[in-house]
Formats: C-alpha cells, structure tokens, sequence
C-alpha cells in the first residue's frame, strides 16, 4: 500500500467549530460569544457584524490567515470573461496539514458542547449571513453570473438549513438515541436491555461545489450537519467563487 502525498490545494481552507479555532479577526472569542449558565445560551456582544474588510485573497487557518506564497488565481466573471480583482493565494501542504491539526484540536472541546450550544452558533451564522447579504450576494453574482433573485433564494435556503440543524442538535436529533428495554423473564434467554446512541467522529473536510456557491459550500448544508454533530469543519472553498467564499467563512 502507497502513501499518497497531499498537495496543495487551489483555494481555501477553513477551519471552523470551536472557540480555539473560530473567531472575528482582531477580536478574541471570548469577546463574541461568552457562555453563560449551563444550558447553552451565549452574550453575544456583537449585535450586528457588517463585512466592512476589502477582500485578502488568502487562507483562514484558525485564527490567522495563510502566506503570499501559494499558486495565485483570481475569480471571472462569466458573463464578461475578465478576470476580477484581487489575487487569491492557494493554501499550501504545510496550511492545510496546519488546519487539519487545528481542527483535531478543536474535536476535543467542541464535541463536548452540548446540543443547545450548537444551535446557539448555528443560528448566529444564520443571522450574520442575512445581515450581510448584499454584500456577499453582489460579489456572487459577480463571480458566478447568477441572476441576483436566484442567489437571495440560495443564501435564504442556507439560513434555513443552519437553523434546521441547529434544531435538530438543540432536540437532540443528532444523537439519534435509541433504548431498547430488557426482558429479565423472556425465554429461552433473557433479552438485554440495549441503549445506543451516535457520538461526533471528528473532523469533517467539506468541498464547495461550483454551482451552488452557498447551500453546498463554506456554510452549506454539510457543514451545518457537521457543526451540529460536534464535528470541526475544514472547507475547501471551490475556486470558482472564491470571494464569496471568503467572505462567508469571516462569518462562521
């Protein structure tokens, strides 16, 4: 058996799903979201989060951004064929084997978060991706060409997922648990009493895919039901829309 060696990725990277792992740029976790009490709720401290930041064109590992260094593309504009403004730096080996340690990192306290913490985070993506969609839409359409009616309805189908599956974790829908009661006096053989139930496995790498910019990228559908098992997420964000990835992941 071979070992296949990783290679670096034209695109981003995007650790996302803990404390240590996810937070504003310039702005400490603590300071987003501070738990208070046991029941999952937080004191979120940024009411509104508006992307008022011009796009970097680089990776975001945790809670810094990559190097210069990788394979620089750009995104175009389908309708025109130009080539849009700011370079963008693909992700190397050593940044992605960096975000996969983070996101390990990140498995053991974030697994841990109860199912009402997660739907907290959840819908507060939900809630910072409709307070910002026209920006991201505009930048969307650019690179896509997509008509803007069509996208708003995309960017509204992924504010839903994230909130159904932040239910689902706040219900404990995720877990699946299932008990099936004991029969000391059945015959021939006592029957057991069997309980079950399904537990984060780890880190989840999710890849964008290029005609749906939002409900199978960054924030997708995938990396909801990821974030509600418990699970890290690392996305590689598709090249062809690769501003309205970043600006997606700034939010998460």
């Amino acid at each position: 058996m071979t070992r296949r060696r990783l290679q670096p990725f034209q695109g981003w990277w995007v650790s996302v799903g803990c404390p240590r792992v996810v937070r504003r740029r310039g702005q400490p976790w603590a300071e987003r979201f501070n738990p208070v009490g046991v029941d999952g709720r937080f004191e979120d401290k940024s009411e509104t989060f508006e992307i008022k930041m011009k796009l970097e064109g680089l990776s975001i590992i945790g809670e810094r951004r990559g190097a210069h260094g990788g394979k620089v593309f750009t995104g175009i504009n389908p309708a025109t064929g130009e080539a849009l403004p700011v370079e963008f730096h693909s992700a190397s080996l050593a940044e992605v084997e960096s975000a996969a340690q983070l996101a390990s990192e990140a498995f053991t306290v974030f697994s841990r978060w109860p199912g009402a913490q997660r739907a907290v985070l959840l819908n507060r993506i939900a809630e910072l991706l409709e307070t910002n969609a026209a920006v991201i839409v505009e930048r969307t359409n650019l690179e896509t060409a997509l008509p803007v009616t069509r996208l708003q309805g995309e960017l509204a189908r992924t504010c839903f997922q994230l909130r159904f599956y932040g239910d689902a974790a706040a219900n404990g829908l995720c877990v699946g648990a299932r008990i099936d009661h004991g029969d000391p006096n059945r015959k021939p053989q006592p029957k057991p009493d069997l309980r079950s139930m399904m537990k984060p496995l780890g880190p989840v790498v999710i890849f964008g895919a290029s005609n749906f910019p939002f409900a199978y990228s960054v924030a997708g559908g995938d990396t909801a039901s990821a974030l509600a098992a418990g699970c890290p997420v690392i996305a590689k964000a598709h090249p062809a829309h690769p501003g309205t990835s970043e600006l997606v992941a700034r939010l998460v």
